[in-house]
């Protein structure tokens, strides 16, 4: 199975290769094709996922991997993770967890993901610096069968500081592999 990423009225910035479909692995791709050599895979673990980031030599970047964990809630399921990301011109450690959102916003679709960033942890602490901030949404349309076979259709949206793409090539992977992993998690229940 296949998911294509694109922005509205543009071509495919990205292609997400589910090879078991809504069970398994899951490859991301540059462009419109599954072809080739992935930028990222994302894998179960025993308590959430894994996402393996490329290196970018260019910018003298490492490759890395950063896990996501599932906090497992029947009123309020979240799934969590910190990376570093871009800041300012530096480089600082943040948090992050994908609620699902309000009603009022759940009313226009059959089900929406919000990318909260929960601020800088403290190096002293695990207290956050600052409020959180919605950085990115994902939904499905109320159109989509609750069929896990049937073709289905939705949307990803950067919001915030993460619309601007400052907040690094890494993070960016990690939010669009986060989304498509909870699209599949959820589809297995």
């Amino acid at each position: 199975m296949a998911l294509f990423i694109s922005e509205p009225g543009s071509h495919t910035l990205y292609a997400v290769c589910m090879p078991r479909g809504w069970q398994g692995p899951t490859y991301l791709f540059p462009g419109s094709s599954v072809a080739g050599h992935p930028i990222s895979s994302g894998i179960r673990s025993s308590d959430g996922f894994t996402f393996q980031l490329p290196g970018i030599p260019s910018y003298n970047t490492p490759s890395g991997q950063v896990s996501m964990t599932y906090h497992r809630s029947r009123s309020n399921p979240r799934y969590s993770f910190s990376m570093s990301v871009e800041h300012g011109g530096s480089r600082r450690t943040e948090s992050f967890e994908w609620r699902i959102s309000s009603e009022a916003q759940r009313s226009a679709y059959s089900m929406v993901w919000q990318l909260v960033s929960l601020g800088r942890t403290s190096r002293s602490s695990s207290t956050r610096s600052r409020s959180s901030e919605v950085v990115a949404m994902v939904h499905e349309d109320n159109t989509a069968s609750g069929s896990a076979s049937a073709q289905r259709s939705g949307g990803f949206q950067f919001l915030g500081r993460a619309a601007t793409g400052s907040m690094g090539y890494h993070w960016t992977v990690t939010a669009l592999m986060s989304s498509v992993v909870i699209l599949q998690d959820t589809s297995r229940e």
